[in-house]
């Protein structure tokens, strides 16, 4: 039989004050871990005699949410539940197996110190009562007394060698307390951390939350699931792109995916089963409706002053009053992800530790076989970029994260890898090739008579684009460039290139133009594109 319970009261019912009080320890069992948050899931074992008792579980985290708290059962039945803070319990609580491991490992490295402490202090005194005994002696030497001449030899003798003797042994004890001491240090900071983690796990006790259960059991051996909501928790993918280029028949991209899981719960999760969910409990569960906007016009003012890219009002104050919509502000990192949850359930048992640095986890490497070439943009760039193409042939939803680039071994740069569904391209750039030189010039290009500032209504274009190869190897090239485009039926835009394009407007990219070309080693690509644009003598270029 299986029982959840929601909190029923928040205090034990008076019946359950008169029943036996058992305390129970639950370890944390499972953890299931969001981008933002988690659930964990802590277990408790034991067999309950027949008839209705208390059971209390202390030690959960301070900052616990009782509403967040969900109980199940089996082999007894739950009653009331109550969350109180550890003070409030009406009996003194027995320590988990933490604080009792804890405290063991504190007396215990206390012990040892003092046993050391014990030796070297013993050597200590033998070597005083050594160098008391050569004291002796020589005191006793020069006591006056009369003594025969052939006896002074004798005495002088027996007396050297007996506080020769004296010094030895003090000399040597000494020597012993030496290395008696060796370590001390050590181990006092052994026991400094010891004490230190005695006293946190004392602390959480002290100041936790204890969950006090009324439950009815048959003598049957039980298990209560014991699973609670937290805030102070998260993970997040990583990836390692590895592009193999030489030594390969075909170019070969490995993903290499890991995953960042990072907590701050207030208590250590021990060999957990761990599972991550790309699932937001925490985050917006619906989207919100489109505020509406009206759309106004306003006549021409003739002191409207062109300026390059736009114009310029002569002041804010003469436009209309408009009124505009309100703007939600979002976390630029909470983003919206449309369709299934997915869900990682790592295979071994994982220690994650509160408040420490960011754990890193493998997951797996996925194998892909990428597009490679140079992308060639000479409007803004002086060197062409190595880029591999691929579709996520995975099968699997590649969720956004910082990746780390890898060209033959050799780390090339880094990015963000975006949200990439099965089945979608990815294009993805490994740092430029700096023997692969671009040039943007413009022999030719002519404006209206009174120029672009004013309400010219002519404009021409010529731009030349070079790509040169000066590597040692034949390379594909994708060149990249852009012609104005225009949704005004009265400004005509026209323009010509010489070759001519492969692709025009990708994905939607309305004006960019593409070519797919091979450049051998040591080869020269050019391309000459022409653009016309004309408009009303009463019209104004306002953008390009």
């Amino acid at each position: 039989m299986r029982f959840s319970a929601m909190f029923l009261c928040l205090s034990v019912a008076p019946a359950a004050l008169m029943a036996d009080t058992i305390t129970a320890s639950a370890p944390i069992t499972k953890v299931t871990l969001y981008p933002n948050g988690a659930s964990v899931t802590r277990q408790i074992s034991l067999t309950i005699p027949t008839g209705t008792h208390e059971v209390v579980l202390p030690g959960l985290p301070q900052g616990t949410d009782p509403g967040t708290l969900r109980i199940a059962a089996e082999g007894v039945t739950v009653g009331a539940v109550s969350a109180q803070t550890s003070r409030a319990l009406p009996d003194e609580s027995a320590e988990s197996d933490a604080v009792i491991a804890a405290r063991a490992e504190v007396r215990r490295l206390e012990q040892a110190l003092r046993d050391r402490d014990a030796v070297a202090q013993g050597h200590r005194v033998r070597a005083e009562a050594a160098r008391e005994q050569a004291a002796f002696l020589r005191d006793l030497a020069k006591g006056e007394r009369t003594i025969a001449e052939g006896d002074i030899v004798a005495l002088s003798q027996a007396v050297g060698a007996a506080i020769l003797t004296a010094l030895e042994t003090a000399q040597a004890a000494d020597l012993e307390a030496q290395k008696a001491d060796v370590g001390r240090e050590d181990d006092l900071r052994i026991l400094g951390q010891a004490q230190a983690r005695l006293t946190a796990l004392t602390e959480d006790n002290r100041d936790g939350v204890a969950l006090v259960m009324t439950v009815s059991s048959t003598g049957a051996p039980a298990t209560i699931d014991v699973t609670s909501a937290i805030t102070d928790a998260g993970w997040s993918p990583v990836y390692d792109l590895r592009l193999t280029r030489f030594g390969v028949e075909k170019p070969a991209l490995d993903v290499e995916r890991g995953l960042m899981v990072v907590q701050n719960s207030g208590e250590d999760w021990q060999g957990v089963d761990l599972t991550l969910s790309t699932s937001r409990p925490a985050g917006q569960s619906n989207a919100p409706d489109p505020w509406p906007v009206e759309a106004r016009i306003i006549p021409r003012d003739d002191g409207v002053v062109m300026e390059s890219g736009g114009a310029t009002a002569k002041s804010m104050a003469d436009a209309p009053n408009l009124e505009v919509a309100p703007v939600v502000a979002r976390d630029a990192a909470e983003s919206v992800m449309y369709g299934a949850t997915v869900a990682y359930h790592y295979p071994t048992p994982v220690n994650i530790r509160s408040g420490a640095d960011a754990l890193r986890l493998k997951l797996d490497t996925l194998a892909m076989t990428p597009e490679v070439y140079a992308k060639a943009v000479p409007r803004t760039e002086t060197s062409a970029y190595l880029t591999a193409e691929t579709p996520n042939s995975s099968g699997q939803v590649l969720l956004p994260g910082p990746a780390s680039l890898y060209v033959d071994g050799v780390l090339s740069g880094t990015q963000d890898l975006p949200l990439t569904a099965a089945g979608d391209d990815m294009e993805l750039g490994f740092g430029p090739i700096d023997g692969i030189t671009l040039r943007r010039d413009l022999p030719e290009q002519s404006e209206g008579e009174r120029g672009i500032l004013s309400s010219s209504n002519g404009r021409q274009e010529t731009a030349v684009l070079t790509v040169k190869n000066l590597t040692d190897e034949d390379w594909p090239v994708r060149v990249l460039d852009r012609v104005p485009y225009s949704t005004q039926d009265a400004l005509k835009i026209d323009w010509s290139a010489k070759p001519a394009p492969t692709e025009t407007d990708p994905e939607g990219k309305r004006g960019v133009l593409v070519w797919e070309t091979d450049v051998a080693a040591g080869a020269t690509e050019e391309i000459r594109l022409e653009t016309k644009m004309r408009w009303p003598e009463d019209q104004v270029l306002i953008s390009e």
